[in-house]
């Protein structure tokens, strides 16, 4: 905006934002009330109870979903009885602002009544206990016992010897967590440079960002709304460069190959006029980073973001007609383009988190739905949450093993403060209406987009509320605890039972496998990789093909733990294989233990781990789903998986003996 005024207007145009000094922050608030300024543009930090007096008219660029920083907003309009008038204007840029005021007055309205959001502070959250036995050690005191404990298992201090004993001092990792502990965010205190590189091939500097920004929303190949440019390359990893968009088509071969499917998808999937510009515009392009959380596992500790693909998100201009609900629709298609450009980085934070492993035929897409609704209870309930308090993710199906996490993005123990008793009855009791839909829009469009396309109910939506309910409060937990002790035979190859796991992973453009055979004494694993391409198959599988053609010709009954669409997997890699399974499926030789186990606990899903857990099953497991996914996302991260094929296989190796231990045991139930 700035740029695009005569360079005698510039000064009337100042942003205002906790990057620039506390100095100038005010003598722009001075400027402001004397007039001298005209426009101020700011994030958030001018809601903050600034009273600049003047103000007539209020530019929502795009709207927060918390009612409460709109009404904040609002509030710095309108501060003096003499003003002949006031004005709101709201443009809206992302799909939840679009959403809102499509919906109507009514619904706008009605948004605007709800209650304030909640300002959830516990003093006693173990954020506040981190920084106070930091500053104690730092000050060489001595941190009392609950800082102690925390600061131990965190790894944030060691003991240091003295001519007087031992005391505590920072360790490298503390000492780095003291320095970067912030009022805003986790990391240094100050922003991430960006250049933009314009058409005449000059450089212009632009305002600093924060490192979290850096991090999620400007990776190469992302579109920058701030510069209506696109970032192309990062120089030593502090500074981002960025082109205007048609010298980036012209110039750097990933922006291009986008383009080029931008173009594809706009003309010959939708019928319609590529505009690259235009579209960007009118709010039907953005980009997005694609981030693999890894959150704490159970309760309080680091949390580390790191970009993974970035893609460019393409909405039709047309509707489409859909009958969801009972009635007609009219959605919009929507496409990803996925980058082939270089993610840079990772954002590390301490806070609340929980890792949960999702039941093996978990229909992860639905439960994306489920949590996109309970993000909505919780706000409409008495705890009135801000929608963001609480963020999820849910692994997608390419994955090796299915994972659902919770964490906040500020840490308050909110999770752990819920009675989530009291968030399911009142569930049970609340009537969704059109105000629902269009919050879950503010919480992810995606689930919003499975909801409507597979029309689902929204009995179905909190079928699957419900369910990530459970996942939270672990109630699978509390109903296999309850079958008390069953004693079994210890395992062996004499019982002529043939466990099976297999998992899969994809990276790049092959894909990962691991299979673990277990009968009761002997343990055979293979891993191996295929490219898409298939040019030659690894020699693994012929030998996998031999071995299990032994189990069968000696009447072994092949078991496995809810693996019917890897089995259908195997089968298309190999002919043979899939003679031999077709062989165990005709002689009813085949044994979903999963499907089995269910139904003699009585319980509707059962992630494996869990109860291998609860039942006090030992299987010495090297490897679990959280140390897998960790595994995973460093390959994702480094581009290659020899970490990750060990990982896969000592994970289908604890599998494949821990099904084979359940199956045991549904067998001592049967006879009982």
């Amino acid at each position: 905006m700035k740029t695009k005024l005569p360079i005698v207007k510039q000064d009337l145009v100042k942003t205002h934002h906790h990057l620039i000094s506390k100095e100038e922050r005010k003598e722009i608030e001075k400027l402001a009330k004397e007039g001298l300024i005209r426009i101020v543009v700011s994030p958030r930090t001018l809601t903050q109870g600034i009273d600049i007096g003047t103000v007539i008219r209020i530019v929502h660029y795009g709207l927060p979903a918390d009612v409460r920083e709109f009404r904040q907003r609002e509030g710095r309009k309108g501060r003096r009885i003499y003003l002949p008038f006031t004005e709101t204007i709201i443009i809206p840029v992302s799909t939840w602002d679009r959403k809102l005021i499509e919906a109507g007055i009514n619904t706008f309205r009605k948004w605007l009544d709800l209650p304030l959001e909640n300002v959830f502070f516990n003093p006693k959250n173990n954020y506040v206990l981190m920084f106070k036995g930091l500053f104690k050690v730092k000050l060489n005191i001595t941190p009392s016992d609950r800082e102690l404990k925390l600061l131990r298992k965190l790894r944030l201090i060691e003991k240091e010897k003295t001519l007087f004993g031992e005391r505590y001092v920072l360790s490298s990792e503390g000492l780095k967590v003291w320095n970067n502990l912030g009022f805003y965010e986790y990391g240094p205190p100050y922003g991430i440079k960006r250049v933009l590189i314009e058409k005449s091939g000059q450089q212009r500097l632009l305002e600093e960002v924060s490192r979290r920004d850096f991090i999620e929303k400007l990776q190469p190949g992302c579109i920058d709304p701030t510069s209506d440019s696109v970032v192309t390359s990062i120089k030593g990893r502090r500074i981002i460069l960025e082109k205007d968009l048609s010298v980036a088509l012209e110039e750097d071969k990933a922006i291009r190959d986008a383009y080029e499917e931008y173009y594809y998808i706009k003309s010959a999937k939708w019928m319609e006029k590529p505009d690259l510009k235009s579209d960007y515009i009118s709010g039907k392009l953005s980009s997005q980073v694609e981030l693999n959380v890894i959150t704490p596992s159970k309760g309080f500790g680091r949390l580390i973001e790191i970009p993974e693909t970035i893609y460019w998100v393409i909405e039709s201009r047309n509707p489409k007609v859909v009958r969801s609900r009972g009635e007609y629709r009219l959605v919009y298609d929507v496409e990803k383009v996925r980058l082939e450009t270089k993610p840079y980085g990772k954002y590390v934070d301490y806070t609340y988190g929980y890792l949960y492993e999702l039941d093996p035929k978990e229909d992860t897409e639905s439960l994306k739905v489920g949590l996109a609704f309970l993000m909505v209870i919780l706000r409409l309930s008495k705890y009135r949450l801000p929608l963001r308090s609480i963020l999820y993710y849910v692994s997608p199906i390419e994955y090796p093993v299915k994972v659902m996490a919770l964490w906040e993005p500020e840490p308050a123990g909110i999770i752990k403060s819920i009675d989530w008793k009291y968030v399911e009855e009142f569930m049970e009791t609340y009537e969704p209406d059109n105000l629902t839909e269009v919050l879950m829009w503010a919480v992810d469009y995606t689930a919003v987009q499975t909801m409507i396309l597979r029309d689902m109910s929204w009995e179905e939506a909190k079928y699957y509320a419900e369910k990530a309910l459970e996942y939270i409060e672990e109630k699978v937990k509390i109903k296999i605890k309850g079958i008390g002790e069953v004693k079994v035979p210890k395992p062996s190859r004499k019982y002529k039972t043939l466990s099976v796991d297999i998992t899969k992973a994809e990276l790049g453009d092959k894909n990962i496998y691991a299979i673990a055979l277990y009968d009761g004494e002997n343990i055979d694993a293979y891993s191996f990789s295929l490219s898409r391409e298939l040019l030659r198959k690894p020699s693994e599988l012929t030998i996998l093909a031999d071995k299990l053609s032994e189990y069968l010709k000696d009447n072994f009954t092949l078991i496995h733990y809810g693996r019917d669409r890897e089995l259908l997997d195997l089968r298309s890699l190999s002919t043979l294989i899939k003679l031999v399974l077709e062989k165990f499926a005709e002689e009813n030789n085949i044994v979903d233990v999963y499907e089995e186990f269910k139904k003699k606990i009585g319980v509707e899903y059962a992630p494996l781990e869990r109860a291998e857990e609860e039942l006090g099953i030992n299987v010495n497991r090297i490897v679990g789903f959280k140390k897998l996914r960790e595994e995973y996302s460093k390959s994702l991260r480094r581009g290659y998986s020899a970490g990750l094929e060990n990982a896969l296989k000592e994970y289908v190796i604890a599998n494949a003996k821990t099904t084979y231990f359940l199956y045991l045991i549904i067998t001592h139930i049967s006879k009982a």
